[in-house]
């Protein structure tokens, strides 16, 4: 029982410390983000933009 515990307590501790946080985003990404598809969504533009991070091919 005492080394399921202390088992128990090492994988926590590994998953502690292998998570990494995830990055924050600021209000300038998304406005850019979606400044290309403002007019496709208002019905004023035209095709709907691709998107900015597809790798052609």
């Amino acid at each position: 029982m005492k080394g399921a515990i202390i088992s128990m307590l090492v994988v926590v501790a590994m998953v502690q410390f292998t998570v990494k946080p995830g990055e924050a985003i600021t209000c300038g990404d998304v406005n850019s983000d979606l400044a290309a598809c403002v007019s496709y969504l208002t019905g004023k533009g035209g095709d709907f933009p691709p998107p900015h991070n597809v790798v052609p091919g």
